[in-house]
């Protein structure tokens, strides 16, 4: 996994933690593939790191709908925004 990636994933529960608490980290846990530490400290991906975040991203969009993809899209290009755009799911371009 590469570090960008990972401060991707950090950066979009992060965003939901704000929202929710701590069920942004039980949300996210819930992707096949991403293990996450309930102090984000630890961030685990195992497969593919474009689906996997697109798997996240879905997990907060059945909570808040297309605000959750909003606010994943606004704090990606604030916080990272020399995050690759290929490297991106569909859903955050």
């Amino acid at each position: 996994m590469n570090d960008d990636t990972e401060k991707l994933v950090r950066l979009i529960i992060s965003v939901h933690k704000e929202l929710i608490g701590p069920y942004a980290i039980e949300k996210a846990n819930k992707v096949e593939g991403l293990t996450v530490s309930y102090d984000l400290q630890q961030i685990e991906i195992q497969g593919d790191t474009k689906e996997i975040v697109n798997k996240l991203v879905k997990q907060y969009l059945g909570i808040f709908g297309n605000t959750s993809i909003q606010l994943c899209k606004e704090a990606r290009e604030d916080l990272l925004p020399s995050f690759p755009k290929e490297n991106l799911p569909e859903i955050l371009q």
